[in-house]
């Protein structure tokens, strides 16, 4: 392939990118970067559970408690945020449903020694009628619990190591999972999570060549997906995390242009993707380019492919989006004029809010990108007015539940073309970069816009995103990095003179990565809340791509 297209592959490569920002999640990512890994829930006795989680089931009722209410003779708990709800008294136990803020549930029982609840489940809840919740003050609160009886503990469940070894470190337990990009290929690297800050293992390559990017690792850590390019076209492969078992899902050769007219010099390669919570299965979006010049397109599609089966990828009736958030089987698609609402596995499509086509003043089309919470209640989304470069342009802020219509929670102000609107975990919060002429502000919102508040204003200001808990966030300045936390106070974490700063990740609520140096010489490293930091790799790439993932 000539220099010329080796580089329109590239930005298109880069271009997708920018259309496909997932903004919850602690890799979170701006525009570009990556979905959100898994998130560590530390093993306590009162343990945070406003975390994401691997899949959730389609919310189907609303809890009914009209004989359970706050102050009358049931025992009963009403949450202060959205939470998980699980089959035991920890977070080592799975999953079962989850409740919003300000539902009630009727308490079974207790366990006095972790403070835990036994409640009834929630009628969204599948295959479980009786679920347990953390009675942490900061999480629950609880009416007539005093009496509640002694509710037996189920057996600890015992998930299985996942068998694989890192350069020196094993990948479990308290061990977490980085994966970067390098320009020799994709390579991981291990974090012990029991040290503060966490202490890297040796590095070790998982896939070698160039043209690799966006890794994505699976909910369960054992595969990373990732692109590369491979001539004048693209690749979806996937490997095991070590490194073995490499193998190509999908090439373009498999895809088709839904384009009449000469193709000749068109490439449909894959857009966006994400694993689906089996982690046995991806789900993506495509894309055309031009590959004699620019030009770039979204094909509004959605299809999924499974690993290990020689079976083609399924595209339930072809309809997507440009832009997609995928929770549990709950699927939000952005389109160029609409957002709708799907299932996986059913073709059908819910029209949930009409707008008119977004003014780019280009040829390219933009896509609102919806953003699940982090237990899959609801996706929010902000979709710029038709002219997004007037003074006075701004948006509209919507929450989407997982069945229901669409809420306009309000206006907000400002270029939402260009920078978009970051809310936290829970949604209870949001994070805008105000660009205006040379200078860029970080603003902190309510999650409906309202309470705005200035945090920072910078010539040079990127959000980098929310701590897995939503209590705090990262953003880098000109010669910075920057914990900041709504209302308090910030840690500055400084950059050498003559350094500049490729990107931030929250590892865990207490730990993040950074990069910083130069085009083709970046360094990442890891840091605890308090600032203190070590080196973790070096990358020779002009990005630095990145995911992490916690057990």
């Amino acid at each position: 392939m000539s220099r010329k297209r080796t580089i329109l592959f590239a930005l298109a490569l880069l271009i997708l990118s920018s259309l496909a920002c997932n903004a919850f999640g602690g890799s979170e990512p701006g525009a570009g970067e990556l979905p959100p890994p898994p998130t560590l829930e530390t093993n306590t006795a009162v343990a945070t559970e406003s975390t994401p989680a691997d899949t959730a089931p389609t919310a189907t009722a609303v809890v009914d408690l009209a004989t359970a209410v706050p102050g009358g003779g049931d025992a009963v708990i009403t949450t202060k945020v959205d939470l998980n709800i699980r089959s035991g008294p920890g977070v080592q136990y799975d999953r079962a449903s989850f409740l919003l803020q300000g539902e009630s549930a009727r308490v079974l029982g207790v366990d006095p020694a972790t403070g835990w609840f036994k409640i009834e489940c929630p009628g969204r809840t599948i295959d479980a009628t009786e679920c347990w919740v953390s009675g942490g003050e900061q999480y629950v609160t609880p009416s007539n619990t005093d009496g509640a009886p002694v509710a037996a503990v189920p057996p600890t469940p015992t998930p299985e190591p996942l068998p694989l070894t890192v350069g020196d470190m094993v990948i479990g337990g308290s061990n977490a999972l980085l994966v970067y990009v390098s320009d020799d290929g994709l390579w991981g690297v291990g974090l012990d999570l029991s040290q503060n800050p966490p202490v890297p293992g040796e590095p070790a390559q998982l896939a070698a060549g160039m043209g690799v990017s966006a890794p994505h690792i699976a909910p369960d850590g054992g595969r990373v997906a990732y692109l590369i390019s491979t001539g004048e076209a693209g690749a979806l492969h996937v490997a095991a995390s070590n490194g073995e078992d490499e193998q190509t899902l999908i090439a373009s050769a498999d895809l088709t242009i839904q384009s009449e007219g000469d193709t000749a010099n068109l490439a449909v390669l894959v857009q966006d993707f994400q694993w689906l919570a089996d982690g046995q299965t991806i789900g993506f979006n495509t894309v055309v380019v031009n590959l004699v010049g620019p030009g770039a397109f979204s094909q509004e599609d959605w299809w999924t492919v499974s690993l290990g089966t020689d079976t083609p990828p399924d595209s339930p009736d072809g309809a997507g989006g440009g832009a997609f958030a995928l929770f549990g089987d709950t699927l939000i698609f952005g389109k160029a004029d609409s957002i709708e609402r799907g299932q996986i596995g059913s073709p059908d499509r819910e029209a949930l809010i009409a707008f008119d086509s977004i003014n780019t003043a280009s040829e390219y089309i933009y896509y609102p990108q919806p953003q699940w919470t982090a237990v899959g209640s609801a996706a929010y989304v902000a979709i710029p007015d038709v002219e997004p470069f007037a003074p006075d342009a701004g948006g509209a802020l919507w929450r989407i539940p997982v069945d229901g219509p669409a809420e306009e929670l309000g206006q907000w102000q400002g270029n939402l073309l260009f920078s978009p609107v970051v809310w936290s975990p829970d949604g209870s919060k949001l994070a805008f970069v105000d660009v205006a002429g040379d200078t860029s502000s970080l603003v902190i919102a309510d999650g409906d816009g309202q309470n705005r508040f200035t945090v920072d204003s910078n010539p040079r200001l990127t959000f980098y995103g929310w701590s897995p808990d939503g209590s705090r966030f990262l953003y880098r300045t000109q010669t910075a990095v920057i914990i900041g936390r709504p209302g308090g106070a910030q840690t500055i974490l400084p950059i050498a003179a003559g350094q500049e700063i490729a990107g931030g990740w929250w590892v865990t609520d207490e730990a993040l990565v950074t990069a910083v140096g130069s085009v083709g010489a970046w360094e990442l490293r890891v840091y605890n809340l308090a600032g203190e930091g070590t080196a973790v790799a070096t990358i020779n790439n002009d990005f630095v791509q990145v995911d992490v993932w916690t057990p």
